[in-house]
């Protein structure tokens, strides 16, 4: 335990200091365990700093933070390359939108026929 305190003051207090732009973040970094502050540092490299502005001090909502997390986490496992290749993928698609392009030139839409068997008795 003394070792996480140790790495989480290191954090918040100098190192790498990565949450220094979200304080109420980093005032939360002690309920966070390792794979949360993983998530929490992806999602700031990815410029999602405003899911954290609004966050309450540690000890009030700590079990909506906890579920947050969990949410992230099951998002972040479950989309091809993770949350970050889904933000890069959608960064790019509002960025070709802005100039006109369209993700589906080239493709050519079709209508499926499906034949049904109405059993008569």
């Amino acid at each position: 335990m003394s070792y996480m305190v140790e790495k989480l003051s290191e954090l918040s207090m100098g190192g790498d200091n990565w949450a220094s732009d979200v304080p109420n973040l980093q005032k939360n970094l002690r309920i966070l365990n390792q794979d949360q502050i993983d998530l929490a540092k992806m999602l700031l490299h990815e410029g999602q700093s405003h899911l954290f502005a609004n966050w309450a001090e540690q000890g009030v909502d700590d079990e909506k933070k906890t579920c947050f997390f969990n949410q992230v986490s099951r998002l972040n496992a479950n989309y091809p390359g993770g949350l970050s290749a889904y933000i890069q993928k959608a960064r790019q698609l509002l960025a070709d939108s802005k100039t006109g392009k369209n993700p589906f030139e080239g493709f050519t839409p079709s209508v499926r026929k499906f034949i049904t068997f109405l059993s008569l008795y």
